[in-house]
């Protein structure tokens, strides 16, 4: 190829690289620094100790209740391949946000901003309360994800985000 051509193409590539990539082609979505697909090892050792585990439907699964104080409970379900197979998180903790900065007790308008218009969105219950969700299905480097916000049918605030890979069916 030609200097010319070289230098052109070069040029193209160097472009092409500084153009930020729709949204989660580029970074994995995670809650709390945790991201379906990531090693258990390193997952479980950023969470710490667990409150419970147990064994379900072929999941190991973690749960860590009241971490830092606030009222709040995370669950890690661990696939055979040792990795992180889900993770879904309820409760008050200020703390926890997605890559887009979306945390519990946040509205559903600020994550209809953040996130655009669901895939897909309903009603459902949790713990007998009147709730709606919406999900979201993701593309990214680590494969292909669903993300779904359960929100209070009153205060339409976050109460519960699910990230769990594709092959993991929610059960809202």
């Amino acid at each position: 190829m030609n200097d010319k051509k070289s230098g052109f193409l070069t040029v193209i590539i160097f472009l092409f690289l500084s153009i930020p990539l729709p949204f989660g082609l580029s970074t994995p979505e995670n809650i709390w620094g945790i991201n379906p697909g990531q090693n258990a090892a390193e997952a479980l050792n950023k969470l710490g100790e667990p409150s419970e585990t147990r064994y379900e439907d072929d999941y190991d699964v973690y749960i860590y209740r009241d971490r830092f104080g606030f009222d709040s409970v995370c669950i890690v379900k661990i696939g055979r391949d040792y990795t992180v197979s889900s993770i879904a998180v309820k409760g008050e903790d200020p703390e926890v946000r997605t890559i887009k900065g979306i945390g519990l007790g946040d509205s559903s308008r600020k994550v209809k901003r953040l996130y655009g218009t669901p895939d897909e969105s309903g009603d459902t219950e949790i713990n007998g309360e009147a709730a709606f969700y919406y999900l979201y299905e993701l593309k990214n480097v680590a494969g292909r994800m669903r993300l779904v916000f359960i929100f209070n049918n009153f205060t339409k605030k976050v109460n519960m985000m699910v990230l769990e890979k594709e092959v993991h069916k929610s059960r809202i």
